[in-house]
């Protein structure tokens, strides 16, 4: 029985890898590619921090700013990337706005 070749990089970073080549090659930006996936990378390393961290310390207080962080900009970074009429962009925008401001009280002041 012949041992299968490893892979240099492991399953999981492959289709993010692959969506991103593809986007490039479709004609996005370095930064309209990158941002999306590097920040949901710092979300899903923020949580798992957050989950590994004892209760009530200040580690977890930081990841929780960092989750923080990481949804807004999320969430910023869609309202920024769509394009309607400007009643729907307000909206949008009223929208992001009140998500940041309520994920920022329940997150870190609550």
């Amino acid at each position: 029985m012949a041992n299968p070749q490893p892979s240099s990089l492991p399953d999981p970073f492959l289709p993010p890898i692959v969506g991103a080549a593809s986007r490039l090659a479709h004609g996005g930006r370095l930064a309209d590619v990158a941002f999306p996936d590097l920040n949901l990378a710092l979300l899903f390393l923020s949580l798992r921090w957050f989950h590994l961290s004892p209760p009530g310390s200040a580690a977890r207080r930081r990841a929780r700013f960092f989750i923080w962080v990481a949804s807004s900009s999320i969430t910023l970074g869609v309202a920024w990337g769509l394009v309607g009429p400007p009643t729907f962009e307000a909206g949008m925008w009223g929208f992001a706005a009140f998500s940041v401001l309520a994920s920022l009280y329940l997150l870190i002041f609550y």
